[in-house]
């Protein structure tokens, strides 16, 4: 499903998306059913000490994510109404709308404006909840290996089944921003050299993803943790390393590699707030590893040829694209998103408490839009169609299930991690917040779960003094 949701173009078509839902569903499945055999048996499958969830943060992960699930289901069962629109394929322009109206819904519950669009929705985030629980419990559960090895209890970060994780999300990104790259170069707009790409006119596509904003997140999510992943797994070698051992001949040293072509494919995106925040990205998280390496002056040699290179490599094959995007750009109404915010915040104003329903953004805003400023499918501000659609109250809830599981670092009970990879892991997961402010991170599957994954992992984490 790592591999799958991003080569989808993003996942964001119902086949996809389906596909990726079935997967979610058989992962629960088997989860559940691993939780009832290991209870009906009295099984312990050899989980890291300490690491069972029992501290209350993850207890309230939990209640939150059940309590966001009922949410969205009884808007669901309390629909107000069903909309129907058409539109234009080559310009994304609606063309005309009809709405259903259903009973008067209990106003003292959630309901949406768009029943079966909300439903939709609650498929999509149940199967994305019960991903996000299966992997985590696999995270945690010594593998074959380590169980052999009587190792349960000892493990240090990265235990086998989190380097078999991070290694498929290296690999997996750094091919994606390669075949980016090379499609850049070669000028062509279809979506994998095959696919027609109507987002925007057909301009802007970067490999799989019809909008290269989209691209420059799913990337500046990534390249931190493989920095971080990096970093931990040059200090564990050099531990380990015997009189025989040979230089350069760990599986890490590929890693700088991947990282230079995933940080290149943020240059060839062209996406201005993607490569605003990866410089800022890429100064923080020179500065953890630079104060990190005392009295290493080879590593710091190293770190400022790595981070000059990467900026060199990706200036060299973007530099002029991207800075004749900077020259052109409309900053008095930030790329015609101004009249955008206008109405999103009308909408706000009006579905304040329960809001308007999961994912009923993009019919709704067709009532609110004008002819001057066009119709836009997303608010381009993650934040605040969250509040839109689910309101205070849905919205407060997704703000406790990511501080709960942040809190969980500090006060958990998981694997011991080197300071620099969960300071590089948290630059990480800042950026695409940063980026959710702007932009749609969000409302892409592929982005979405990737995100999710990785809270996952976060769970696993302990802070380690």
């Amino acid at each position: 499903m790592i591999v799958f949701t991003p080569w989808a173009c993003g996942t964001t078509t119902t086949l996809p998306i389906w596909t990726m839902n079935t997967g979610g569903f058989l992962l629960g499945a088997f989860w559940i059913g691993k939780c009832l055999y290991r209870r009906l048996n009295q099984y312990s499958p050899g989980w890291i000490e300490g690491s069972l969830g029992s501290v209350w943060p993850i207890r309230w992960a939990g209640a939150g994510t059940i309590f966001l699930l009922a949410y969205v289901l009884v808007s669901t069962l309390n629909p107000s109404s069903e909309i129907q629109y058409t539109y234009d394929l080559d310009y994304a322009v609606p063309t005309g709308i009809k709405f259903t109206h259903f009973w008067n819904p209990i106003l003292w519950l959630p309901h949406s404006f768009d029943g079966p669009r909300t439903l939709r929705a609650f498929w999509k985030y149940l199967a994305m909840t019960l991903s996000f629980w299966a992997a985590r419990d696999w995270l945690l559960t010594c593998s074959r290996n380590e169980r052999k090895n009587k190792l349960e209890g000892t493990l240090k970060f990265p235990t086998d089944r989190i380097q078999v994780l991070l290694w498929t999300l290296s690999i997996n990104t750094a091919a994606l921003s390669l075949e980016g790259i090379l499609q850049r170069l070669d000028h062509t707009q279809l979506l994998l050299w095959y696919f027609p790409n109507h987002e925007n006119g057909g301009e802007g596509a970067f490999g799989p993803f019809s909008y290269q904003s989209n691209g420059a997140q799913y990337l500046n999510l990534i390249w931190p943790v493989m920095l971080g992943f990096w970093w931990v797994q040059r200090g564990r070698n050099l531990e380990m390393r015997g009189p025989s051992t040979k230089a350069g001949g760990e599986s890490h040293v590929i890693l700088p590699i991947l990282i230079g072509l995933v940080a290149a494919g943020v240059f060839l995106t062209r996406s201005k707030i993607g490569f605003a925040l990866m410089a800022g990205m890429l100064a923080v998280g020179f500065l953890i590893l630079w104060f990190s390496s005392q009295h290493q002056r080879s590593t710091k040699f190293l770190l400022i040829g790595t981070f000059g290179g990467l900026v060199a490599l990706g200036g060299w094959l973007g530099g002029d694209a991207l800075r004749d995007r900077f020259l052109g750009a409309d900053y008095e109404t930030w790329s015609g998103r101004k009249e955008t915010y206008q109405h999103a915040r009308q909408m706000q104003s009006d579905f304040q408490v329960f809001g308007s329903g999961a994912e009923t953004f993009m019919p709704l805003y067709y009532m609110y839009h004008d002819d001057s400023s066009g119709w836009s499918a997303y608010a381009h501000d993650d934040f605040m169609e969250t509040r839109i659609t689910l309101g205070w109250i849905g919205f407060g809830t997704v703000v406790s299930i990511f501080a709960a599981i942040c809190c969980g670092v500090l006060a958990g009970r998981g694997i011991g991690m080197r300071r620099e990879f969960l300071l590089l892991f948290g630059l990480a997961m800042s950026g695409l917040m940063a980026h959710s402010a702007f932009d749609l991170p969000f409302q892409i599957y592929a982005i979405h779960f990737q995100f999710l994954i990785l809270c996952a992992l976060a769970t696993c984490f302990r802070w380690q003094r």
